[in-house]
């Protein structure tokens, strides 16, 4: 029997229809890792004047902490912001039971800061974007 399959391209999906996606993903792993629900965590840091300084977003799931976004506003650099914003961050994932913390940053942006604070690269993409590289960074948390 010759099976029978369409397949659509669709640019600018609906996000119903990425959900869609996802869930059916997320129903396999589960199936294959138990239930783990993701956990998000927020750390802002605001100026005198209450505007946004700095700030880290990042996801907890598998016993692992994902590392979205870390921001620091040019005016707010060179005063250990980051720092205090990944030391925050780590302390909370060790509280969430997270044995590693993993990331990724561009070459115009903070590879360096990382290594400095315990982080590996265990993963490169060259000429993403144009001359610029892609790293994949991740810490074993103590």
């Amino acid at each position: 029997m010759r099976d029978n399959y369409s397949f659509r391209l669709k640019l600018d999906p609906d996000p119903d229809d990425i959900e869609e996606l996802r869930s059916r993903l997320e129903e396999y792993n589960t199936s294959r890792t138990g239930k783990d629900e993701y956990k998000f965590l927020l750390l802002t840091v605001d100026d005198e004047a209450g505007k946004l300084a700095a700030g880290l977003y990042a996801r907890i799931h598998y016993s692992w902490m994902f590392i979205d976004s870390l921001w620091v506003a040019e005016r707010a650099r060179g005063r250990g912001l980051g720092t205090k914003l990944l030391e925050q961050a780590e302390e909370q994932a060790r509280r969430h039971g997270c044995h590693s913390v993993w990331l990724d940053t561009f070459s115009f942006q903070a590879p360096d800061f990382y290594r400095e604070h315990g982080y590996e690269v265990f993963g490169e993409l060259p000429s993403y974007p144009a001359e610029h590289r892609r790293y994949f960074l991740s810490k074993k948390l103590s």
